[in-house]
């Protein structure tokens, strides 16, 4: 397994395409109108086996030391085996790069897989936002969750 800093828009692009139906929320933002923020409050990585990406990870600066994070695993890779170590490797590299203490996440409470995958790489449940997301036409809640170094 490898892990990279990606600074590469056409390599964001190219797995948020795949990803769009699955990460969008029922507004009408299309995948056309998206481009994806990178400088250095917006840091994209990826995971990589036998060369083949198979994960994302964007981070994005909240303050002098809290990152929020939002991770993507490629379709063909779901259910593989892949997700926890590839997600503590590439965990490892955010921390080491940008010397945050906390990484945070905001997860729809439908998407229980994330959650467990969080569970495994050490997040925590920190509160919900009821009602604040809707997806296929169901409004549900939004589940905060962090780590610290």
């Amino acid at each position: 397994m490898q892990v990279r800093r990606v600074t590469d828009r056409r390599v964001v692009l190219a797995v948020m395409k795949e990803a769009w139906p699955t990460v969008k929320d029922d507004s009408d933002v299309q995948f056309e109108d998206y481009s994806p923020p990178m400088d250095n409050d917006n840091r994209w990585y990826a995971s990589y086996e036998n060369d083949e990406l198979v994960s994302l990870f964007y981070a994005h600066r909240l303050n002098l030391i809290t990152w929020q994070l939002h991770i993507q695993f490629r379709p063909q890779y779901w259910g593989k085996g892949y997700s926890t170590a590839h997600s503590k490797a590439v965990l490892e590299e955010i921390w080491n790069d940008t010397k945050c203490k906390k990484l945070y996440a905001l997860v729809p409470a439908y998407a229980d897989y994330v959650l467990k995958l969080a569970k495994r790489v050490g997040f925590k449940q920190e509160g919900r936002t009821k009602k604040s997301f809707q997806k296929n036409g169901v409004i549900g809640d939004q589940i905060h969750i962090g780590v610290y170094r």
